[in-house]
């Protein structure tokens, strides 16, 4: 029995006969989709934004409520009742931070890292 197989492996090759395919054949048409379409087209690549944008949400909660995330990261400037933090990706969040947030640690000032509890409205209920 392997003999036949070797036999029949041999005139395979003998004859030139391609025994997988011809890789470089398929490699030049491309690959087909289901609709039969060759797919040679290249991702689009999406544009970075600048990291100096600044993350708005539609309306800004003015009291506390229930957490959405932490936000750390360094606050470099406060604008009456808004804190810009810039978090450790690169971008600013505006943070609304009222009479009712809970100042752990005591005031920050620019250039301090900070950890703020947050609403979804991007109200601090607590900074440390």
């Amino acid at each position: 029995m392997k003999t036949r197989i070797a036999i029949g492996l041999a005139a395979v090759l003998a004859a030139g006969a391609p025994v997988f395919g011809d890789l470089d054949a398929l490699a030049a048409k491309g690959t087909k989709s289901k609709k039969g379409a060759a797919s040679t087209q290249s991702v689009p690549t999406q544009p970075e934004t600048p990291s100096t944008q600044v993350a708005q949400p539609a309306k800004y909660d003015t009291k506390s409520g229930p957490a959405w995330q932490m936000l750390s990261g360094k606050l470099t400037k406060i604008e009456g009742d808004f804190y810009l933090v810039q978090d450790f990706e690169g971008d600013v969040h505006r943070v609304h931070v009222g009479t009712d947030t809970k100042r752990l640690n005591g005031n920050k000032k620019p250039g301090d890292s900070i950890r703020a509890e947050i609403t979804r409205g991007y109200h601090a209920n607590s900074i440390q």
